[in-house]
């Protein structure tokens, strides 16, 4: 992995602009480049200083961190014969925001570790599912 600094350097001000959700999904690859740091708490340290409030990186067939700032967990990945990857990174986004849509007060989900470990669980069944068709 190349360690050098990210082409523009991140900053409150852009990562403002897009950042500042409650849930933020990078590939580990995305953390490093727009951090341009290759240790992941370091970079989750960052971008919950930037204003971040949970960030899931997920990390192929090791999981998924998810990090809320006050807590990070690794959620592990369900084995399969992955055969494409493809559309992965979104089926995990699409079972988390599902997940979090069916929630009365979704907004609670940033501070409830046990839910994100959960939604995680599920995400990550879902996109694994996702790698074994064409």
């Amino acid at each position: 992995m190349d360690n050098s600094p990210p082409l523009i350097p991140i900053t409150a001000e852009t990562f403002g602009k897009t950042g500042r959700r409650n849930l933020s999904h990078y590939p580990e690859e995305e953390l490093n480049i727009i951090t341009g740091l290759v240790d992941r708490d370091a970079s989750l340290d960052l971008l919950h200083g930037l204003g971040a409030k949970t960030v899931a990186v997920t990390l192929g067939k090791e999981g998924t961190l998810i990090s809320s700032g006050a807590s990070r967990s690794l959620i592990g990945s369900i084995a399969v014969k992955s055969i494409d990857s493809t559309g992965a990174g979104d089926a995990f986004v699409g079972a988390m925001l599902y997940q979090i849509s069916q929630l009365s007060q979704p907004k609670a989900f940033t501070s409830n570790a046990k839910q994100q470990q959960e939604f995680v669980t599920l995400a990550n069944q879902v996109g694994a599912i996702v790698c074994t068709k064409v």
